[in-house]
Parts: structure tokens; C-alpha cells; sequence
């Protein structure tokens, strides 16, 4: 297991870029296909709406995600010196590996090699934990993405008929950019 967690920071770049290029293949398509389509049939003021839209989202999935990736998700080195004195009154548990008190609720995490506060997990997708600091991003970045891909799905349902016609020629002239939709 610990050669699994030396190699994960090297990883994590990665897995960051391959998340940002899939959520920008998926705009790439609505943006090269989608709209023009919603131009043709509904008209520019329905497409314009649906792109402002889009782009809305799409800014509150990268915004939510930049500050989740760059913010500390608190450790317990941040907690004051008068706090960890009272810790010693409480029933507060010792970390091994930091050789300090450990608040409720923190764990030690043994990718980033400390002790994160209120600890949900390590995400490789935002190379960071998810902490008391950064949880509300990383709640918000979910729900930013689901609504997006439900936004999506729905909007290429709706829009783009022939993604449910697989007996159609063209099919075979669009090759397999379909797929990512």
C-alpha cells in the first residue's frame, strides 16, 4: 500500500488534466455540434440561452474545482496552541506519524503525509484532500457536474435526434465523436 501512496503525487497531474479534458471534449462537442443544430431548428435566441447556460455551469465546475485543488483543506498544525492545551483535557486521540494531537474528526492522511481536519477523503481528481476548508467546493463541484451532465444529456436528447437513429448513414461520417456525448 505505501507504493501505491508514493506514486499517487505523481499521478494526480494527470488525473486533474484527463478530468479538465474530458469536461472540455464534452464542451467542445456542445458548442460544435449541439448548437449549431439548436441555431438550424429553435431559432438563435433558444441557442444563445442554452449557451449562456452552459457556459454558466461550466464556469461554476472550474471555479468550484480550482478552489477545492487550491485550498487547504486545514490540518491540524493550523490549530492554535491554546487548543491543543485544552486537547490534553479532552479525550482528543495522538497521531503516530505527526506526533501530535489529533481534533475529532481529523485523520491522518498518508498521501499528503499529515493530519487534515475533518478529513472525507484524498481525492486524486483535485490532488488535494477534502477537508474542513475545501469540503463546500468539493460538494459544490459535484453538484455543478451533475447538473451539467443531466443539462447535457438532456439538451442532446432533445436537440440532436439522430444520437438515437444508429440505422442512420451518417453515422458512419461522423465517426466516433458521438460517443463522447
Amino acid at each position: 500500500m505505501e507504493v501505491a501512496d508514493r506514486s499517487v503525487p505523481y499521478l494526480e497531474p494527470l488525473l486533474v488534466a484527463l478530468a479538465v479534458g474530458l469536461i472540455l471534449l464534452d464542451v467542445y462537442t456542445f458548442f460544435q455540434y449541439v448548437v449549431p443544430q439548436m441555431i438550424f431548428h429553435s431559432g438563435r435566441m433558444v441557442a444563445g440561452a442554452h449557451s449562456c447556460l452552459a457556459l454558466w455551469l461550466l464556469f461554476n465546475v472550474f471555479w468550484n474545482q480550482a478552489h477545492c485543488t487550491l485550498t487547504s483543506p486545514g490540518n491540524t498544525l493550523e490549530v492554535h496552541e491554546q487548543a491543543l492545551q485544552l486537547a490534553m483535557n479532552f479525550d482528543w486521540r495522538w497521531c503516530r506519524k505527526c506526533n501530535r494531537p489529533k481534533p475529532p474528526l481529523s485523520h491522518h492522511c498518508s498521501i499528503c503525509r499529515r493530519c487534515v481536519l475533518k478529513m472525507d477523503h484524498h481525492c486524486v481528481w483535485m490532488a488535494n484532500c477534502v477537508g474542513f476548508y475545501n469540503y463546500r467546493y468539493f460538494v459544490l463541484f459535484l453538484f455543478y457536474m451533475w447538473v451539467g451532465a443531466a443539462y447535457s444529456a438532456a439538451v442532446y436528447w432533445l436537440h440532436v435526434p439522430w444520437l438515437l437513429r444508429l440505422d442512420d448513414p451518417a453515422w458512419e461520417a461522423r465517426g466516433f465523436l458521438p460517443f463522447f456525448m
